[in-house]
């Protein structure tokens, strides 16, 4: 299933790729998403969050009641600070389940446009399509959340 979303922050491209490097806004997003448990691992180049989320319904039966999901991002080189371009993969260990996509940065709208774009593949058998529906929606939802996230941390930022 193919997802896309958009975030738009009012900051340079670059400013805004240093955010999604910064420990502390993965923490407050995974925080407001409501995660069980976390961890993040980041520097400039990667970041690893791992989380702990209590499984849909629809997927308890196979899945168990928590779903652990490993979200890495690894940024492409760039000569043009203005232009940022990272690739984005989400997997659930020991489970046929995977995002991948690419997150790209640049000017635009308040400052920096942020797009996302990915597929989701769910390969479980009767159930694999609607898991990936929901996940699609969690995934997007958790896109919106980075727009608070982002506003938030740019405000601390001054």
């Amino acid at each position: 299933m193919r997802i896309s979303a958009r975030n738009e922050f009012a900051a340079s491209p670059s400013v805004v790729r240093e955010m999604f490097s910064d420990p502390a806004w993965l923490s407050d997003v995974c925080e407001r998403a409501g995660v069980l448990e976390h961890t993040v691992e980041a520097d400039t180049d990667r970041s690893v969050v791992t989380q702990i989320h209590s499984t849909p319904s629809a997927a308890k039966a196979v899945i168990g009641p928590r779903l652990e999901m490993v979200q890495e991002i690894v940024w492409r080189e760039s000569e043009d600070p203005d232009h940022h371009a990272s690739d984005l993969t989400i997997t659930v260990p020991g489970k046929p389940v995977t995002v991948t996509g690419v997150i790209t940065l640049g000017p635009g709208g308040a400052g920096t446009v942020a797009d996302f774009a990915g597929d989701i593949s769910v390969k479980i058998p009767l159930i694999g399509k609607k898991l990936e529906s929901q996940a699609a929606g969690v995934v997007t939802d958790v896109i919106k959340l980075q727009q608070d996230a982002g506003e938030a941390w740019l405000a601390k930022r001054g």
